[in-house]
């Protein structure tokens, strides 16, 4: 039962560490803090209708949470230069 709960504990510390990572990373990549937290927020098809902050688990997941950043900071900027 206490490795169970250790388990959990150590995953949960995991996760906040990457949700910590993935909100450094948004804010330094989008300028505007309520475009940021609604990036943060927002659900997205290609993280399969879940929300960043919740599907940010691991390295692994926090690794597909920048790709998806980065596409929508690039696909911003074309939209920004209209």
């Amino acid at each position: 039962m206490r490795d169970d709960s250790a388990n959990a504990r150590r995953a949960e510390d995991l996760q906040k560490r990457m949700v910590d990572k993935l909100h450094e990373r948004a804010y330094s990549r989008i300028l505007r803090r309520e475009v940021a937290d609604l990036w943060l927020s927002q659900r997205w098809p290609t993280l399969g209708g879940v929300k960043p902050v919740d599907y940010c688990m691991d390295e692994k997941t926090l690794a597909r949470c920048f790709e998806v950043l980065e596409v929508f900071v690039a696909g911003d900027r074309k939209r920004g230069r209209r």
